[in-house]
C-alpha cells in the first residue's frame, strides 16, 4: 500500500510543479497588467480544469497498476493494516459529517446564488469521494 502511495505522488508532483508555477505566472502577469481581472479569471478557471483532468489521468493509470497488485495481496490483514483502515474509515466519517454540516450552514447563511451553488456542488463532490472512500475500505475488511 505504501509503494502505491509513494508512485502516485511521484507521478502527481509535475502535476502540482506546473500548476504552481502557472498559478506564479499568472499573478504576475495580472501585477504587471497584462492580464485583467476577467481574464485572470478564465486562466485560472481553465488551469483547474487541466489539472483536475490530469490528475484524474494519473489516478486511473495508478489504480490500473495498483489493481493487479492488490488482488493478490489482499488475501490476508495483518492487525496494523487493519487498524489503520478502521482509523480511515472513523476519520472519513467524521469528514461526511463535517462536509454536511458546513453545507447546510453554508446554505444558510445565503449569499450571491452563483458562488453559493460553486460551494455547494463542490462540498458535495468532496463527500461523494470520502463516502466512495469509507465504503472500499469497509469492503476490504470484509
Amino acid at each position: 500500500m505504501d509503494s502505491i502511495i509513494k508512485t502516485l505522488m511521484k507521478r502527481l508532483l509535475p502535476l502540482s510543479a506546473c500548476s504552481v508555477g502557472a498559478m506564479v505566472l499568472l499573478a504576475w502577469g495580472f501585477g504587471r497588467g497584462l492580464l485583467s481581472p476577467r481574464g485572470l479569471g478564465i486562466a485560472i478557471l481553465t488551469l483547474g480544469v487541466v489539472a483536475s483532468i490530469w490528475a484524474v489521468i494519473i489516478f486511473k493509470k495508478s489504480a490500473k497498476a495498483s489493481k493487479v497488485r492488490s488482488d493478490a495481496s489482499e488475501l490476508s490483514i495483518d492487525a496494523a493494516t487493519r487498524k489503520r483502515r478502521l482509523l480511515g474509515i472513523r476519520v472519513g466519517k467524521i469528514a461526511i459529517v463535517v462536509l454536511a454540516l458546513f453545507l447546510v450552514f453554508g446554505l444558510l447563511q445565503g449569499g450571491p446564488f452563483l458562488p453559493l451553488l460553486v460551494g455547494a456542488i463542490a462540498n458535495i463532490c468532496m463527500m461523494a469521494a470520502i463516502i466512495r472512500i469509507v465504503v472500499r475500505l469497509q469492503r476490504s475488511l470484509h
